[in-house]
């Protein structure tokens, strides 16, 4: 009797049930039943009957057949899985094997298979943040990976064994996508994809020293209220709106809204910002809002650097379509940018109302190498 309790452990040890889940949800009941008949589950007489009382050879058959129950359950949800919970349900099935089983090989290298798709998967939503540009969620799903398998019951041995290689070669492909945003002169999305990488490799000392780089090109948005040091000056309604049609149609984003009110014939808006020499150009797009596309008022800006005229803009007023902004700061410490406008008609108290859209000091980004053609 103890002999054949050994030949059906290690039957169902050797059973093949990545096929059986296929077609049974009962896939252990059947393989017994149809194996060993009555022999082993039996309302009148099975293999607990031919041995001693309480014999432990009956009680690791009974403790293998719990393994094989919790072994093909991880199977069948990973083998018929529709979705990530699917892989979490089949990789806490084998978790839940001890050691001492027969079974615990298997179940051990079953875990590992199902951790890396499970973390593909994962990896696939990372992905989609990312193109979006939504940086935050990706990071946080990256960060809370290895709380997820520890709670799935992986070991931390385990849990090193499946993230630490992975991880290592998804943070490259993210480095990589970092590089060539940064050749894009995106830096944000560079930026961004360097915090996804530390999220998997964070003692990287290479990825921080790279993320701390791009940061040095990081637009300086001189249209937030927060980047300024000083304003004054007589310009009511001068301040960030998100978004403003100009008079041509065209949408513009991250703007700078001046709108001059007052009783004199000239006004202005001067505000003051430290550059710290950090910068090579400021650029945007100057131009009349759509609502305010028949006003003959007239307005434009003069830039000084550290004191120096460095930028008079053209006249924005009636008839003149959005212009460009652009100009050297290389060196410059102190910005300061005044807003100059004027009213229709000594009568009424409403005048220039102009905008600069993406108004913002940059660093010049390296110019990538041109590969050249090969020798002949």
């Amino acid at each position: 009797a103890r002999s054949k309790v050994d030949e059906i452990i290690k039957a169902l040890v050797e059973y093949d049930y990545e096929t059986a889940v296929t077609t049974s949800d009962n896939v252990v009941e059947d393989f017994l039943d149809s194996e060993y008949g009555d022999l082993v589950i039996s309302e009148d007489f099975s293999l607990e009957d031919c041995l001693p009382y309480e014999d432990p050879k009956w009680e690791e058959l009974d403790t293998v057949i719990d393994d094989a129950l919790e072994y093909s359950d991880g199977v069948m949800h990973f083998v018929t899985r529709e979705d990530s919970y699917d892989v979490a349900n089949a990789i806490e099935s084998m978790a839940i094997i001890e050691e001492a089983s027969p079974f615990y090989d298997n179940a051990q290298a079953k875990m590992v298979e199902y951790s890396k798709v499970y973390l593909d998967e994962t990896m696939k939503t990372v992905d989609s943040y990312m193109a979006s540009g939504d940086f935050a969620s990706a990071v946080d799903i990256i960060s809370g990976l290895r709380s997820e398998f520890e709670n799935m019951g992986l070991d931390t041995a385990t849990i090193d064994k499946v993230l630490n290689a992975i991880l290592t070669e998804y943070a490259e492909t993210y480095v990589k996508k970092a590089e060539e945003s940064f050749n894009n002169k995106d830096a944000r999305a560079a930026i961004g994809n360097m915090d996804a990488a530390l999220q998997l490799c964070p003692d990287n000392a290479e990825y921080k020293a790279k993320r701390d780089e791009y940061t040095l090109y990081l637009p300086f948005e001189l249209y937030k209220n927060e980047n300024k040091l000083v304003e004054e000056g007589t310009g009511l309604g001068f301040g960030p709106v998100d978004s403003i049609t100009a008079n041509d149609g065209t949408e513009m984003t991250n703007c700078l809204k001046l709108s001059f009110k007052s009783q004199g014939d000239k006004m202005y808006v001067k505000t003051t910002y430290n550059l710290a020499g950090k910068y090579d150009y400021v650029s945007g797009k100057m131009f009349l809002p759509e609502d305010r596309k028949n006003d003959s008022a007239k307005g434009y800006i003069k830039v000084y650097g550290d004191g120096v005229l460095i930028y008079e803009s053209p006249v924005i007023t009636a008839g003149v379509l959005p212009q460009d902004v652009w100009f050297s700061v290389t060196g410059v410490q102190n910005l300061e940018v005044e807003y100059y406008g004027s009213r229709d008609y000594v009568e009424v108290v409403v005048s220039s109302h102009i905008a600069i859209s993406n108004f913002t000091a940059q660093k010049n980004f390296p110019e990538t190498p041109v590969a050249e053609a090969p020798a002949e």
